[in-house]
């Protein structure tokens, strides 16, 4: 018995840390394809292109958050496998980004 809820605590904990990992990278990369874009914009060679850029940043950023409440909410159910989570994560900004 003591065992179940230790074993459980230390799966909680690698959850808890590999959700962090996964979220880390997440903004990094999210991060990066909107200074790219930003920059994109900025050279963009008129307004009309430039919003239409600027509005892709916007659906990768607003992707990016929705991933992370995915996560955590995967994470505080503790039904879901770091696998599913993470998959799901990438189906969004891949869907973002498409």
């Amino acid at each position: 018995m003591m065992y179940d809820a230790d074993q459980r605590g230390a799966e909680r904990a690698e959850a808890e840390a590999a959700a962090a990992s996964l979220k880390a990278a997440i903004t990094a990369a999210m991060e990066s394809v909107l200074a790219d874009l930003e920059a994109e914009a900025s050279a963009a060679p008129n307004r009309v292109v430039r919003r239409a850029i600027r509005s892709k940043g916007r659906r990768i950023k607003a992707a990016g958050t929705k991933a992370h409440r995915v996560i955590d909410a995967m994470l505080h159910q503790g039904t879901h496998t770091l696998e599913r989570v993470h998959n799901d994560a990438l189906r969004l900004l891949s869907d973002a980004l498409s």
